[in-house]
């Protein structure tokens, strides 16, 4: 079966791909599972010589492949929502368009990591949203950098007693940026940001792991917990990200753990916006202070 069959029909007609694709063997679905955001990114811009690629010329020696039907394979095929409008292919038409074709990158200033983290405060247990991005203090120097939180207790009176307004701007610490221990990998997002507890454990420290700017209240109030040993951090229970390098987009991205051949990271929603919606975005759904 060529693999533009198999691009295309993952995405367009899923019960006759359930039937023929996915009784493949583990190693098939293996192959075919978007395993991170790296391999995500590289099947978006269509890279050459990936694994992927090359697993796919070895069992479909007769594959033919399209950056078109690599996208569709993207998408998370059991999400209905894909059906029944022309945002999918409208989007995938646009991001290929032969006269200025679009691809996402990691070192992008406009894409989000949105963490579910459960955390324990005043020995009860919450959860709390940890929003991080991508940030580059020096040429050569990338790291993962908090920008934003949000938790109904970080709003609570009992919190709030803490002075904090509408707007603050908090700098890192006095450590240069190049020399510190205390910054979120570059690479956090490969261990599914499993070092985050260490914004929790260098209380003195936790300056340090901010994205450079403006903060909102929330986030101000965290950092006041975690200076005075209030808060403590349990783990990580969900990962999304959401890109908006896009031109007209924003593309949000989940993991999806299942034995078929369409797993991994995909695409689980794709709204068609204005600039202005996606300040609006930034401000509501991850509480970005802009």
């Amino acid at each position: 079966m060529q693999f533009r069959l198999i691009c295309i029909l993952v995405f367009m007609m899923p019960a006759v791909c359930n039937a023929q694709l996915d009784d493949k063997d583990f190693k098939t679905n293996f192959a075919f599972s978007v395993h991170s955001m790296d391999d995500f990114f590289d099947r978006f811009n269509f890279k050459t010589n990936t694994i992927f690629e090359k697993y796919v010329r070895r069992q479909f020696p007769e594959a033919v492949f399209t950056r078109e039907g690599l996208l569709y394979n993207l998408f998370n095929k059991k999400n209905q929502f894909f059906y029944q409008n022309n945002n999918a292919k409208e989007f995938v038409q646009q991001v290929t368009d032969t006269a200025k074709q679009q691809f996402i990158n990691y070192s992008d200033k406009f894409w989000y990591a949105e963490i579910k983290c459960k955390v324990t405060y005043m020995a009860k247990p919450y959860t709390i949203i940890m929003v991080l991005k991508v940030e580059q203090p020096e040429p050569d120097m990338f790291l993962w950098a908090v920008v934003s939180a949000k938790g109904e207790f970080l709003k609570s009176t009992t919190v709030a007693a803490h002075p904090a307004t509408s707007k603050v701007s908090v700098s890192k610490g006095n450590t240069n940026s190049a020399t510190t221990k205390y910054f979120l990998s570059p690479v956090s997002h490969g261990i599914d940001f499993t070092n985050l507890e260490n914004f929790f454990i260098n209380r003195s420290h936790a300056h340090d792991y901010l994205y450079n700017g403006v903060v909102s209240p929330e986030l101000k109030q965290l950092i006041f917990l975690i200076e005075n040993n209030r808060i403590k951090f349990h783990q990580v229970s969900s990962i999304k990200y959401h890109l908006l390098q896009v031109n007209g987009w924003i593309i949000s991205v989940s993991y999806f753990n299942r034995s078929t051949l369409n797993s991994g990271w995909l695409i689980n929603n794709l709204m068609k916006v204005t600039s202005d919606e996606k300040r609006l975005f930034l401000r509501k759904q991850l509480n970005v202070v802009l």
